[in-house]
This record gives C-alpha cells, sequence and structure tokens, in this order.
C-alpha cells in the first residue's frame, strides 16, 4: 500500500468515482454534510480519505468525493491505493464518533458550560431543533459546535431551567422548544413558572399569565400517553413552543395546536449556521 496527500478537485473525484464498482448505499444527508464544511473551508485533512484496492476499484471515500462535486470546490484528502481487497470487509466497520463524542472530547473541563455541551439532551435538542426545520439535514461537528456558540446563553439557560431540573416531562423536542424561545427573549423566570405549571400544577406567581396554556398541553401529552399515541417529534416541537408562547402573552385559546405556526421559528438562524 501507498499514501499520499492529493488535491480533488471535482474533476478528479469524478474520475474516482467512475471506478466506484460495487460500494456500500450512497447517504445524502452525508454528502451534504461534507459539502457544506469544504464550501465553508472548514474540512480537514486527516488520514482518512480515498482508498482503492489493488485492481484500482474504489473501496472507500464515495461519500467524501461526491461532496467535493457538490462543493464545486477542490480539497486535500489522503489517498491510498493497493489496498488489499479482503479489507472492504472491515472498513468503516468500527465504532463511529458521534458528534456528542467529539463535544466531550474537546469540552472536558469542570466548567459550567463544558458540563451543559457534555449532556446528550442538549446535543439531541440542537440536532432536534434542526430537523424539526429542516428534514434529512446532518449536522456537522463544525456546524455543532457553531450553533452551540451561537447560543450559548440560551443552551446554558435552557439546561438550567429544564435538564438540570430532572422535570417529570423534559424530551429533547421540549428542550428544543425553550431553547427557541429564550432566543426570541423569553425570561427565564417565565420558563420557570411555565414549568412549575406544566411538571406539577403550580400555579402561584401566575396571576400574569394564562396557567390554561401549559395545563392544555400537559393533558394532551398525557393523553396521548394513555391512549398509546407517539406524539410527532415535530407536533412535540411546535405544541411546546405554541404553549410557551400563550402563557407569557397572556393570550385565552383553548386546546394547543401544534400545527399553528410556529412563535419562535428557528429556520433563519439554522440557515445562517448552514449556509442553506
Amino acid at each position: 500500500m501507498n499514501s499520499k496527500i492529493e488535491l480533488i478537485t471535482p474533476q478528479k473525484a469524478l474520475e474516482y468515482l467512475s471506478k466506484n464498482t460495487n460500494n456500500r448505499t450512497l447517504k445524502k444527508s452525508t454528502v451534504e454534510a461534507i459539502a457544506r464544511d469544504i464550501i465553508r473551508g472548514t474540512f480537514i485533512t486527516t488520514h482518512q480519505g480515498i482508498a482503492f484496492d489493488e485492481d484500482g476499484v474504489l473501496i472507500d471515500g464515495q461519500h467524501r468525493l461526491r461532496a467535493v462535486i457538490a462543493a464545486r470546490k477542490p480539497v486535500e484528502m489522503m489517498v491510498t491505493r493497493g489496498v488489499p481487497k479482503e479489507t472492504r470487509n472491515v472498513v468503516d466497520r468500527g465504532t463511529s464518533r458521534t458528534i456528542r463524542d467529539l463535544i466531550v472530547m474537546t469540552n472536558n473541563g469542570d466548567d459550567h458550560y463544558s458540563v451543559v455541551m457534555r449532556s446528550q439532551q442538549m446535543v439531541s435538542a440542537i440536532n432536534q431543533m434542526v430537523a424539526c426545520n429542516y428534514k434529512h439535514i446532518k449536522m456537522t461537528y463544525v456546524e455543532q459546535m457553531r450553533f452551540f456558540d451561537s447560543l450559548k446563553p440560551q443552551v446554558v439557560i435552557a439546561y438550567r431551567t429544564v435538564v438540570s431540573r430532572k422535570m417529570e416531562v423534559r424530551n429533547v423536542q421540549i428542550v428544543s422548544a425553550v431553547i427557541a424561545a429564550l432566543f426570541y427573549g423569553v425570561k427565564e423566570e417565565s420558563l420557570l413558572k411555565f414549568f412549575n405549571v406544566f411538571n406539577t400544577a403550580d400555579i402561584n406567581g401566575c396571576d400574569d399569565y394564562n396557567i390554561q396554556a401549559p395545563l392544555n398541553w400537559r393533558r394532551q401529552i398525557d393523553n396521548a400517553k394513555a391512549d398509546r399515541i407517539t406524539i410527532n417529534a415535530n407536533v412535540l416541537y411546535g405544541g411546546t413552543q405554541s404553549a410557551i408562547y400563550h402563557f407569557v402573552n397572556n393570550t385565552k385559546h383553548g386546546k394547543i395546536n401544534p400545527k399553528d405556526p410556529l412563535p419562535y421559528d428557528m429556520a433563519e438562524e439554522i440557515s445562517k449556521i448552514l449556509a442553506i
């Protein structure tokens, strides 16, 4: 085997892909995620790249090559040739590092923000927020970190308000809705009152709020659970946003309609991070 760094242009990527005769199914979301990193210049060259077997057949790197074509931008990659054919059966069979794994590895301090960053629920909440606004989008590590950094105050408060208090109902969709509400100016004090009503029906100090909003939304969630109905992630995200909005703005209404337009729509902010 021999390996060397090569500049992979879109033309060279097409040439190499012509030797892709027997590979796994291509994942569009992975290609799009790598392409965004290439376009932004945040793609990092590592020992992993493109590999050809002894007959010149491409056995590794089809997603990276497709990403170069999608990005229409050249990037340096490690290219290895002469790989024994039998290695096809063991390539990419190890345990993949998740986004959370990478975040934990780079945020291993004892400070409060590092603790928040390492929380599985906070990482999942960011992913869920993206998924509820853009289907089939896979965030890269760079995008995750940019998103966390852009929403750092909101992420920390959401962790403190929902996750660290170990509330009975704290699905990642609910955490996502809280981050969005905070981004649009909802105060932590108001959110704490919301969750006091939502989780325990404690209405003390809520004279200026619409207490029916969290009570109705919790009832809808409990009824669905009792009927063994799984609430769609988008519904839970949108319904929680709606309940928070009606609660803090003291608007009068009946049953929460999760299909109403999102009062705290994060699509524009997500677009900035993903460069969509």
